[in-house]
């Protein structure tokens, strides 16, 4: 990256709920899958070794996963 002397710059991975897909394709293909999964009472979209899974999955053994803010 070419960025100017005078700011600062900040790289570190961050959690988020939200994510942006430029392409249409992909945007409608997830929504589709949503819609499914959305009725699915017993879905839970784990990703093994992700931070926010285990995190998660943390929470709910002790079962106060209603107070995570971000899942």
């Amino acid at each position: 990256m070419n960025i100017s002397d005078k700011y600062h710059v900040f790289l570190y991975s961050t959690l988020g709920t939200w994510g942006f897909s430029p392409k249409a394709k992909y945007w409608r293909e997830f929504k589709d899958w949503f819609s499914v999964m959305y009725d699915d009472l017993i879905f839970m979209p784990y990703i093994p070794e992700h931070k926010s899974s285990n995190w998660f999955k943390m929470f709910q053994k002790s079962g106060t996963e209603n107070g995570i803010w971000e899942m």
